[in-house]
């Protein structure tokens, strides 16, 4: 997961904007390297869900499409390049608690099945459900995190 420092302070899973001409795959694979220094592999697509939020770069709320992908770590080949990231590694019966956004929040509940949420999500094996979620505040100066590469089974 990211610590992104700015606008306001967020833990949450690492993604990005897809660029011109690039496939969502490859957008993954980049935006992990820029937000957290890591190469990944062994990809595979949880689903997706649509997130309301404040662009500072352009003045305008936006509607992001966050497409949920599960992948494995392979090697740290830099420190994050993303300005106002940090790399951090929360053991997963944690993550869901400390996603500061609420569809983060749903799909770690579901991949690591971490009790029954309070609403339902549309993932990539099923063809309809509502998303209706609450987002929660957090306080990232009492965020565990460890420097080994976490289990993600």
């Amino acid at each position: 997961m990211t610590v992104q420092a700015a606008p306001d302070p967020e833990i949450q899973l690492p993604g990005g904007g897809i660029d011109k001409g690039e496939t969502p795959t490859r957008a993954l694979h980049r935006e992990v390297m820029e937000e957290t220094g890591w190469r990944i592999t062994n990809l595979r697509r949880l689903g997706a869900f649509r997130r309301f939020v404040w662009m500072p770069d352009y003045e305008i709320w936006g509607e992001k499409l966050c497409h949920i992908y599960k992948a494995q770590p392979v090697r740290k080949q830099s420190e994050p390049l993303e300005p106002d990231h940090t790399a951090i590694w929360i053991d997963k019966r944690d993550s869901a608690r400390l996603a500061g956004n609420a569809g983060d929040t749903a799909f770690l509940r579901m991949l690591y099945g971490i009790s029954s949420p309070p609403y339902s999500i549309r993932t990539a094996d099923t063809s309809s459900s509502k998303l209706s979620v609450f987002p929660q505040s957090i306080n990232i100066s009492n965020r565990p995190s460890r420097s080994s590469v976490p289990d993600f089974s």
